[in-house]
């Protein structure tokens, strides 16, 4: 008999968990150790007729009541799966075999929330995508904001995603990149692993194109697809100028609304394919967030 498996290292859990999962689980373990007590307080108190005992065991009773409610209130565990390494076998297709329509999640990530330029470049889009996808969207900001762990199920529940962010400094809003550090332990996972995404910015008048093509990059590392013609920038100035342009033709080039024609397509079709062997390389799970500047 062969016992080379003593030699073989102990399997660890060391996904990271964010803070709201490991809230759960201490909550869970304080769950059961209240009403363990409770149980034994109280078999001990009704047996040798101690008051006290009956008194503390009703107390840890409350207590796990009350603990019990509030894993109920915290929402159903993280599920965030390990990614498949690389030579492994390929991931299982992603995209909806029992032929209904493709999930389109659209992620309203402008600091305004619903209401705003996003939004309502969203609503033009929603347009586009009716009787294709079934369409279900939510916001970054405002009073229905969601955080990443909020919108965990309903992004691995998603066949594909739209972001759409306005313009700052630059960059993205901060409510997206707020979202983004918190997916980092769901990178290359099967949340977004091969799932298409398409970019919609907006800006006043320019830094929208370098937001457009950096964030493509942000969802690609993440593990998300890209289909072609899926990323466009809504300028107010380029509106303008197509509005007020003396020859038509001449400002053809610029993105505009009717562009979301092709986007809606292209995205549709790839949240489509039946074809879906993807893998991922290895990922940092365990110390991703440690100090490396030290001197």
């Amino acid at each position: 008999m062969s016992f080379d498996f003593l030699k073989q290292p102990v399997a660890r859990d060391t996904t990271p968990h964010a803070p709201g999962e490991i809230l759960r689980r201490l909550v869970l373990v304080g769950l059961v150790a209240a009403w363990a007590f409770a149980a034994i307080l109280g078999v001990a108190g009704w047996a040798g007729g101690d008051a006290g005992r009956l008194r503390a065991a009703a107390v840890c009773a409350a207590l796990g009541l009350a603990l019990f409610v509030a894993r109920r209130r915290l929402g159903p565990p993280s599920t965030i799966a390990p990614a498949a390494a690389p030579a492994g076998p390929p991931a299982a297709a992603l995209t909806p075999t029992d032929g209904a329509p493709p999930r389109v999640l659209l992620i309203d990530a402008s600091l305004t929330g619903p209401g705003g330029n996003c939004s309502r470049l969203l609503d033009a889009l929603d347009l586009r995508l009716a009787g294709r996808a079934r369409v279900e969207r939510v916001a970054l900001s405002g009073r229905e904001a969601l955080s990443f762990a909020d919108l965990e199920p309903r992004l691995r529940a998603a066949d594909a995603f739209v972001f759409a962010t306005g313009t700052h400094w630059d960059s993205w809003s901060s409510s997206l990149q707020k979202f983004l550090e918190d997916a980092t332990p769901a990178e290359a996972t099967d949340l977004w692993l091969g799932k298409p995404a398409a970019v919609l910015v907006t800006e006043h008048s320019v830094g929208g194109k370098g937001v457009l093509s950096r964030l493509q990059g942000v969802l690609v590392t993440l593990g998300c697809s890209l289909p072609p013609c899926s990323g466009l920038v809504l300028s107010h100035a380029a509106r303008l100028a197509r509005r007020h342009a003396p020859d038509p033709a001449a400002a053809e080039d610029f993105w505009s609304i009717e562009d979301l024609d092709v986007i809606a397509h292209n995205l549709c079709q790839a949240a489509t394919r039946r074809e879906a062997d993807w893998r991922a390389w290895p990922v940092d799970r365990k110390d991703y967030a440690r100090v490396w500047l030290r001197e």
